[in-house]
């Protein structure tokens, strides 16, 4: 099988220990919720500060700045990767080990910007753990 890397879960750990740390972190200081509407009226609710637009097969969604705190709010942090690093099976990992360490769930949303480097992932949590979230990925970038 040409392509898979084959690895136990220690080796996996190991790898994306390091990866971690050539990650360039941005915590967003917005506290952020999802706004969704239908396909026809895209051009009149897609926001120009949203982080993140998705679709399904009937509704989008996107990621924007809270301007009431309602809801289920999230706070985010960006995480860049250089191009050529093999970040397999990291927001997995991330997620497994915020689960097992904080208790919380995340949200995550890849995206690609050759740019800055290659791949990027938003990581949102909510407000209620922010802290215990930010200090737990900092650890996993030591």
């Amino acid at each position: 099988m040409t392509g898979f890397l084959l690895e136990t879960y220690h080796q996996m750990d190991k790898r994306l220990r390091e990866v971690m740390k050539l990650a360039d972190l941005e915590v967003f200081t917005n506290t952020f919720r999802f706004v969704e509407f239908e396909d026809c009226d895209f051009a009149e609710f897609v926001r120009k500060d949203a982080l993140a637009i998705v679709r399904d097969e009937t509704r989008w969604s996107q990621l924007v700045p809270a301007e009431e705190l309602q809801g289920k709010l999230f706070q985010v942090l960006q995480l860049h990767f250089p191009e050529e690093v093999d970040r397999g099976g990291l927001v997995g990992w991330v997620g497994t080990h915020l689960r097992r360490s904080i208790g919380t769930d995340i949200i995550v949303i890849c995206g690609q910007n050759s740019r800055a480097g290659g791949t990027f992932d938003y990581i949102g949590y909510p407000v209620s753990v922010a802290s215990k979230v930010r200090a737990e990925i900092r650890n996993l970038m030591t």
